[in-house]
């Protein structure tokens, strides 16, 4: 597993009672400020335990609450995080305090399953801690360094929470589900998890084209986004600007062209989603 990407920081005293903090896989963990999450995975060698990048900010304080015990430890998300431009690299670590203990992965155990040998239809698990319990499917792709599949979605609070292969071990950090919908109204959903390693961002684009094949769905027409147990928000074409890429403005320009011989509407209808819009544009403003 790669190292954190993380400021260092002064360690501070990170125990508030008598008892011993022993941080475990799984706990519920408090992101003050922020909101609650779920632990995914103990990195002893390091004393960092790995969340959902989603779950607070460079900084923020992170406490969890044992039984006679309150440990404490500092959040940093993946430096290479940017939620404004896509889902890839949402992972951050928790580095702990002096005087914390991390107790073992004992959902997943300690080993750690590559991406790479993961197929479509192999068994996927989940635990959110604030679901409680341990939910699974089956694997439908990977994106960089996002993994998705198929089967039941958390609830707020379940971020974070540790994805892995039941004997083999631990995957990757539950993040979200992300959704596309069908131009006759029909929806699919994948849940979504980070590889805790920063990798290449994931355009819409290539997360919708993996939705639409994973769930049969033949005209794409809408593609959204959430974290678990979220309201979906629809997630725009590009970078997160209204610029339409090379690509479109060709096929906006071919659209023009083909305006004499051809019949509009059928050709517009068969573009893809980012760039249907903006043919459209073009023609209301022929008729204007």
């Amino acid at each position: 597993m790669a190292a954190p990407v993380v400021k260092d920081a002064p360690a501070t005293a990170g125990v508030e009672s008598g008892a011993t903090p022993v941080v475990r896989q799984g706990d519920l963990v408090d992101v003050l400020g922020k909101g609650r999450c779920t632990l995914a995975f103990n990195d002893r060698g390091q004393n960092v335990s790995y969340t959902a990048g989603h779950c607070g900010q460079e900084g923020d304080r992170a406490v969890v609450v044992g039984k006679g015990f309150r440990a404490t430890g500092t959040f940093h998300p993946s430096a290479a995080m940017n939620e404004d431009e896509g889902t890839a690299n949402d992972w951050g670590v928790i580095r702990w305090d002096d005087g914390v203990k991390l107790g073992a992965n004992g959902i997943s155990g300690d080993s750690v399953v590559a991406p790479s040998l993961m197929r479509s239809g192999d068994p996927v698990c989940v635990y959110g801690a604030a679901s409680k319990k341990t939910t699974c499917g089956s694997f439908a792709g990977v994106l960089g360094n996002n993994l998705y599949w198929d089967g039941p979605s958390g609830k707020p609070g379940d971020s974070g929470g540790p994805v892995w292969v039941e004997g083999k071990g631990f995957l990757s950090i539950y993040t979200g589900v992300s959704l596309a919908v069908g131009s006759n109204g029909e929806e699919g959903r994948l849940n979504r998890s980070s590889v805790p390693d920063n990798g290449p961002q994931v355009s819409p684009e290539e997360e919708l084209e993996l939705l639409a094949e994973a769930k049969r769905i033949k005209t794409p027409v809408a593609h959204e986004t959430a974290v678990p147990g979220g309201t979906p928000e629809k997630v725009k074409a590009g970078s997160g600007s209204s610029d339409v890429s090379a690509v479109g403005i060709t096929a906006i320009v071919l659209v023009a062209l083909a305006g004499v011989l051809f019949a509009l509407p059928q050709i517009v209808s068969a573009l893809p989603p980012q760039y249907r819009e903006p043919a459209l544009r073009i023609m209301q403003g022929w008729g204007s």
